[in-house]
């Protein structure tokens, strides 16, 4: 018996995988069986492949940002003064939207949950209607006031300057509908 088989795909795709194949001199039996692989990890975790794609896009830009993954408790102890950091929260925000922008839509960044929760500690992101709600952890406190700095930043880097971002507690909330209707 084989460990080979065959399936059937879209040609447009099937071209697109060889000719890149070809181009890294890599087999296309071993990239295509890894892409299926990934494939199934990601449907198992409940997901479609295209909706990693914008992850895969905020992972090509987030090292020119030097991001880290940090415990929230760790930057809250280094941020005890959190007003004081506002503007560059703003700021990282602002070069970060601007940097997004060029690999993909606001509303596609906006729709993906796990895309913001990789930049903002948030519990959950939903999103509906031009709305944004992010729920952060119990613990974040004043940082909320940050991370809704760094949304509004994030969010004007897009080009999305007709928005609306309040806090309260542990919860974001963004007005964004404007900035959605305009997108092409």
């Amino acid at each position: 018996m084989s460990d080979k088989t065959t399936i059937t795909v879209c040609r447009e795709a099937a071209l697109k995988i060889g000719k890149l194949a070809r181009e890294r001199g890599l087999s296309l039996l071993k990239v295509a069986s890894e892409a299926l692989d990934l494939a199934a990890e990601v449907v198992i975790d409940g997901k479609t492949p295209a909706e990693v794609i914008p992850l895969v896009k905020l992972h090509k830009v987030a090292p020119v940002f030097d991001m880290v993954y940090m415990p929230l408790g760790i930057v809250a102890e280094i941020l005890k003064d959190a007003d004081a950091y506002l503007i560059q929260f703003y700021d990282y925000g602002r070069d970060l939207g601007a940097a997004l922008s060029r690999e993909l839509k606001l509303s596609e960044l906006l729709k993906n949950g796990d895309m913001l929760r990789s930049l903002i500690p948030a519990r959950r992101v939903e999103f509906q209607r031009g709305a944004l709600v992010v729920m952060l952890p119990p613990r974040s406190g004043k940082l909320a006031h940050l991370f809704a700095s760094f949304l509004r930043g994030l969010l004007d880097g897009f080009g999305c300057t007709r928005h609306t971002v309040s806090t309260s507690s542990n919860l974001i909330e963004a007005n964004v509908s404007e900035c959605i209707s305009s997108e092409g």
